[in-house]
């Protein structure tokens, strides 16, 4: 199931942004970051391994997240709006 989303897929649009930048700002996101997240437009690539491990990154020019997981397994992330 996962190699149907294997590969690298681009952010056109973002849509009701504007709710979720307030939600961002009640959750103490700061000014900066909520203007960056506003803006930039990220390319999500996505692997997987012969042992069915996962790899998510979420690139940017503002910032890169990595995160590895295997399906039905618990697994700890970092969300995208941590202090830079």
């Amino acid at each position: 199931m996962v190699d149907k989303f294997v590969g690298t897929w681009k952010l056109i649009s973002s849509e009701n942004f504007d709710f979720e930048y307030f939600v961002l700002h009640c959750a103490g996101v700061g000014f900066m970051t909520r203007q960056v997240g506003n803006h930039i437009k990220p390319s999500l690539i996505i692997n997987m391994d012969d042992q069915g491990l996962i790899f998510v990154k979420s690139q940017s020019t503002f910032k890169t997240i990595e995160m590895k997981f295997k399906l039905n397994d618990t697994f700890e992330e970092t969300t995208a709006d941590y202090t830079v």
